[in-house]
């Protein structure tokens, strides 16, 4: 990736306001308060000599929340070269819609697609709907539990196996969102998703998160996300982890 490519990223970065990091989270909680708001994630991360690597991470996310709706919009963007070869190239959007009932149930329907052409991933389009229970909501904690189903899509690179697949997936979720105080906050968020036909087909993401106020002007982030495939395509590995330690 070219320095070019770095300079303008830090020129959009410093041009932005202070807008909240992107927290996958955000998708199930209920916002502290109504209105909209942007949220931005931006990270960039290169090496030069014996190993030349270079990385952008860059995610975007627009929330919308006026009781009883609610609009969550995101995009992910993941690009990155080694020794001038791209070896990373990851593209994610979602879109949430909720309408709360009352204080426990709340319907939603989502749509997503993703690329991740390193992984023979060509691109996965999805849609459906669910609700959402929930189960803890106080100052200092709230938990959610969510049950739904979704229809999917997926094109394979070139390769062993298939090129196409689609199914019909149970979607199951918890999620829950501890505030230690003002100056701490974590996360968790589990999702389970067996296919309707072969439920020994499933699929497992969960991400454990921590935010906890470093200075005045900076938090300390720690995150690890771990995605598991049961039947993954030829060629590609069952897990997949990420984990990510920054200031913000």
């Amino acid at each position: 990736m070219r320095m070019r490519v770095f300079m303008a990223a830090l020129g959009l970065a410093a041009a932005l306001p202070a807008w909240a990091i992107v927290n996958t989270a955000d998708a199930i909680v209920d916002p502290e308060s109504e209105g909209a708001s942007r949220r931005l994630a931006l990270s960039l991360s290169g090496m030069e000599g014996n190993t030349k690597r270079q990385t952008v991470n860059a995610a975007f996310a627009w929330i919308e929340a006026s009781d009883p709706d609610f609009l969550y919009a995101s995009v992910r963007i993941a690009e990155g070269q080694s020794r001038g070869q791209t070896d990373l190239r990851r593209r994610f959007a979602h879109l949430r819609y909720r309408k709360t009932l009352d204080e426990r149930w709340a319907p939603e329907a989502f749509a997503q697609v993703e690329r991740d052409p390193f992984a023979r991933l060509a691109e996965r389009w999805l849609m459906g709907g669910g609700l959402r229970w929930t189960a803890a909501a106080s100052a200092n904690a709230r938990a959610y539990l969510g049950l739904g189903m979704f229809y999917e899509a997926e094109r394979y690179a070139p390769g062993q196996g298939p090129t196409r697949a689609h199914a019909w997936r149970l979607n199951l979720y918890a999620v829950a969102r501890t505030q230690f105080g003002h100056d701490a906050q974590a996360d968790f968020v589990g999702f389970v998703q067996p296919a309707l036909r072969d439920p020994a087909d499933v699929r497992v993401l969960a991400i454990a998160s921590l935010r906890t106020k470093a200075t005045e002007t900076l938090d300390l982030r720690l995150s690890a996300t771990e995605k598991w495939d049961a039947k993954p395509p030829p060629g590609v590995l069952r897990s997949d982890l990420s984990y990510t330690a920054a200031l913000e």
